[in-house]
């Protein structure tokens, strides 16, 4: 009986130790401060075409370049394929990407130090070098604090067309290998920087991975697949290389961690301006880019006369002066000077007889920003504004404002003008009365859709008529399949992170392994008591 009860203790125990192990080795990122850059081996022109992502559904994360130029390239999901000119930069340039998702968590390439959960957030395969062409494959992971990672939420291409001129044919392949950063790179004979050697989890010193930090335990054996050279090999998920997979023949080169047929780069289209119109955020003018993202301050609306009160509107700075006391003191300099002479009053531009310059935006909640690029799903709520200028020397009598909304919203209400409630139908059109020099009405009105059968994206137009003259302005909508918001919202719950993503993923081991404790302690006093 002594020797059963025995048994049945070691069993327990064993079977303890295997739930607590196998709970204890979950996949994670390294904590190492290390991670992988980008580096031109020769001066070139720069390109990005934004990839799926290998993860299914994601988050529209915004994509960008961070260093040397900061330049925004698109989102992760609503630019899929689209390809942006960065421009050239010069033999050995470090480019520092960045990826912010929609909870607003900026990452980089790089080092885990340049992130806000110290943590690294991007992989970086290829950098090979390919006759003129030098191409890299950019894998972010889009979660703060992930400890479950794949890096496939945001994939993108860059690829580098380098200067002929500086190419030398006679140089021998692989010829050395080098520390750049902290991983191992093949070089040739003309000290061109090739292909990855090897990825170094714990910094490259001496042109070989270092030894000084040892987190073997928590990486995940044959994580995924890498190129060497011209073979592929495997990876664990701290970088480390392992065993080979196989050789690329018959002409076929190693990319990405695959065998491929090389194919020359399509050609690229610029089709990104960062400094595309104008519009406020909070008191300053700012420039937004091609993609309706603010990129950049064009100027502050705040002045040196204290007397004012400074604000912005309609793209345009306002600053009144205000000689009550509410704003500067009696008496003080600027009172003196602004308040007891009549202040200048700039003059007001001339009319140019081509119609009313007309603004139009959008904005997902009362609390967004409004942007020229909004995204709205089955059953969601936008909000729209329409902007009318009168900078000519002459008052506008009968403006009529109209707008063509796309179908998929089916309801417009709450129509106001300057904040007043007003009755009309934007679609067929509205007349908001005059409008005096210099001075500008603003129409607001919501949106709502229902169902929405196909993913799309859609203009909105606007324009505005006075007197025959016309003026139009369009937005962009992105229209959300009822599909696609399931999928995001199952995915969104499968992401969640923190305590209670832990419990989510593990509490039926946990559910185990307390149910083996209460069984080892009964068994444990029944051997006892029998001893």
């Amino acid at each position: 009986m002594k020797i059963i009860n025995k048994l049945i203790v070691t069993s327990v125990l064993l079977s303890l130790m295997f739930v607590l192990a196998y709970v204890g080795i979950k996949p994670q990122i390294a904590k190492a401060d290390f991670g992988d850059i980008i580096m031109l081996s020769q001066t070139g022109n720069v390109a990005v075409t934004i990839n799926n992502a290998s993860s299914g559904p994601m988050l529209d994360s915004l994509i960008g370049l961070q260093s040397p130029n900061r330049i925004v390239i698109g989102h992760s999901k609503t630019n899929i394929g689209t390809t942006v000119n960065l421009g050239q930069f010069s033999s050995g340039t470090e480019l520092v990407f960045f990826i912010t998702t929609p909870e607003n968590n900026t990452f980089f390439t790089g080092p885990a130090s340049r992130n806000p959960d110290n943590l690294v957030h991007a992989r970086i395969t290829g950098g090979g070098s390919y006759g003129n062409i030098q191409q890299w494959q950019v894998s972010f992971e889009d979660l703060l604090n992930a400890t479950n990672t794949n890096f496939g939420d945001v994939v993108f291409n860059v690829v580098a067309t380098l200067d002929t001129n500086n190419i030398n044919t006679s140089c021998t392949y692989h010829s050395y290998q080098g520390c750049l950063g902290n991983n191992l790179y093949w070089y040739n004979s003309c000290g061109q920087q090739q292909d990855l050697a090897q990825y170094c989890s714990n910094g490259c010193y001496n042109n070989s991975c270092g030894n000084n930090y040892n987190n073997y335990n928590n990486c995940t054996y044959h994580a995924y697949k890498g190129c060497v050279g011209n073979s592929i090999y495997w990876y664990n998920s701290c970088g480390q290389q392992q065993d080979l997979v196989y050789g690329c023949t018959n002409g076929q080169t190693c990319q990405y961690g695959q065998c491929t047929a090389y194919v020359q780069p399509v050609p690229v289209y610029n089709n990104y301006t960062a400094h595309y119109r104008k519009a406020c955020y909070g008191n300053s003018i700012h420039w937004y880019d091609s993609l309706g993202v603010e990129s950049g301050l064009y100027k502050s609306c705040i002045d040196v006369n204290s007397c004012t009160t400074d604000t912005c509107s309609a793209g345009s700075c306002s600053n009144t002066i205000k000689c009550d006391g509410s704003t500067c003191a009696t008496g003080s300099a600027d009172y003196n000077t602004y308040c007891v002479a009549t202040p200048a009053v700039p003059n007001p531009q001339p009319n140019t007889a081509t119609g009313l310059p007309t603004l139009f935006s959008a904005k997902q909640s009362v609390s967004s920003q409004w942007q020229k690029t909004v995204e709205v799903r089955p059953n969601g709520q936008v909000y729209f504004m329409i902007s009318v200028v009168n900078n000519s020397l002459t008052k506008a009598d009968n403006v009529i404002v109209s707008a063509n909304i796309p179908s998929e919203i089916s309801y417009l209400g709450n129509l106001q003008l300057d904040g007043v409630t007003i009755s009309g139908d934007i679609v067929s059109g509205v007349d908001i009365g005059s409008i005096a020099s210099a001075n500008t009405k603003s129409i607001t009105f919501e949106g709502r859709t229902q169902a929405i059968s196909t993913t799309a994206t859609k203009q909105a137009t606007v324009t505005s008529n006075n007197s025959g003259a016309t003026q139009s302005d369009s937005i962009s909508i992105n229209f959300v399949s009822d599909q696609a918001a399931a999928a995001a919202a199952v995915s969104k719950s499968e992401t969640t992170t923190g305590f209670l993503g832990f419990l989510k993923h593990w509490y039926l081991w946990i559910l185990v392994g307390l149910i083996l404790v209460f069984l080892f302690i009964v068994v444990y006093k029944r051997f006892s008591s029998d001893v």
